[in-house]
C-alpha cells in the first residue's frame, strides 16, 4: 500500500459517499459489477485502482479520472454537450421508462 494508492482511495470514498450518495461499498460494487472486496481495497488503498474501473466510473456516473487519480479538476464532467450529468441520468432515466411502457404493451398483445 503506497500514499498515491491512499490518497485515490480517499477520493473515491468521498465521491461515493458525498457527491454519488451511495452508502455502502456493497451497493457500489453491484452498481459498477466489481467485487465488493475490490472496491472496498481500492477506497482502503490496499489495490491499485485499475483503469477500466476509472473508465466505467466516468461512463456511468461522469466522474472526472483525473480528479480520483491526480486530485485536479472537477469531481463531475459534463458531455460534449455541456448537458450536466444529473441531466443525462435524467433522460436516460425517462427513455428507460418508456421503453419499459413499450415492452409491457407489446407483452400484453402479444397474449
Amino acid at each position: 500500500m503506497n500514499i498515491i494508492d491512499k490518497e485515490i482511495g480517499k477520493r473515491l470514498r468521498d465521491v461515493r459517499v458525498n457527491i454519488l450518495k451511495i452508502r455502502s461499498t456493497h451497493k457500489m460494487s453491484e452498481l459498477t459489477g466489481i467485487p465488493q472486496s475490490t472496491y472496498s481495497g481500492y477506497e482502503r488503498g490496499t489495490l491499485g485502482v485499475y483503469t477500466g474501473f476509472l473508465v466505467k466510473l466516468h461512463r456511468i456516473y461522469g466522474v472526472n479520472p483525473n480528479y480520483i487519480t491526480l486530485g485536479i479538476g472537477s469531481i463531475l464532467t459534463t458531455k460534449e454537450d455541456k448537458t450536466p450529468v444529473k441531466s443525462q441520468i435524467a433522460e436516460l432515466r425517462s427513455q428507460v421508462l418508456a421503453l419499459s411502457a413499450v415492452v409491457d404493451y407489446l407483452a400484453k398483445r402479444g397474449k
